[in-house]
């Protein structure tokens, strides 16, 4: 009964948690990127639709120089039971790490300008040492921190899961489903109505992102451990179905 009791409440977190903005890259028409969860509707400038998506086959391919998705004003709103924090996931599949030695290109960002006291929230890579791993910056209460995962090295032309979280004391960031790295913050996620988010860039165009970008959420809420391994096994196996080879 315990165990049926725990699947039941797993599911109930996977299925309930409040996604406010997504983007699968399948219906782009034009320069209009469908937001498949809100009204917040992303305009591209430069990046083309790809057939080489994780899921469904589209995703969005940005040059490395200058190509971006104009998301406009999105906010964090805490207006649910639970809702104390947020989540940003996404697939993607690099073909270089872009600027020098920094290895930062953006995956998603909100900010006003590419350092860490002007971001709100972004995902994105960094190089470490020698190798090249994920980065989550979040703004709570005028506060910017940045967490950098401890573990998990990225790999260049292979197609990863990232998920960033945030419950109102914990930062955390996955990679492929396990867990690379936490650290305590505290506050609620600020908002601001001037900056618009960006896919692919920083707000001030100096971070683009090379490869392939796909299915990027945004949720008011942390996602579970449970949620988090099941968007990855979905991925997995939507890729497993449509491709021979694989990731």
């Amino acid at each position: 009964m315990a165990s049926i009791i725990e699947h039941a409440a797993s599911l109930h977190s996977i299925l309930f948690i409040s996604c406010i903005a997504g983007w699968d890259f399948e219906k782009v028409s034009g320069t209009t990127v469908p937001d498949e969860c809100g009204g917040y509707d992303g305009t591209i400038d430069g990046a083309v639709v790809s057939t080489g998506g994780i899921n469904k086959g589209a995703a969005l391919a940005f040059d490395g120089v200058d190509d971006y998705v104009d998301l406009g004003v999105i906010d964090i709103d805490v207006d649910g039971p639970g809702e104390d924090g947020m989540t940003i996931s996404a697939w993607f599949k690099a073909d270089a790490w872009t600027n020098g030695i920094y290895h930062d290109g953006r995956i998603i960002e909100k900010s006003w300008n590419h350092f860490n006291n002007g971001t709100f929230w972004m995902l994105s890579t960094i190089a470490a040492g020698s190798d090249t791993r994920l980065r989550f910056r979040l703004k709570t209460e005028g506060t910017t921190d940045e967490l950098i995962a401890d573990s998990g090295n990225l790999e260049l032309d292979r197609w990863h899961f990232a998920a960033a979280t945030y419950d109102g004391g914990t930062m955390k960031l996955y990679l492929d489903g396990l867990l690379v790295g936490s650290m305590a913050k505290t506050g609620i996620v600020d908002k601001n109505s001037n900056y618009p988010a960006f896919i692919g860039n920083s707000s001030d165009f100096v971070r683009p992102w090379s490869g392939l970008i796909d299915d990027v959420r945004i949720y008011a809420e942390a996602a579970p451990l449970a949620a988090v391994q099941y968007w990855y096994a979905q991925g997995v196996k939507e890729r497993m179905l449509a491709r021979t080879d694989f990731l």
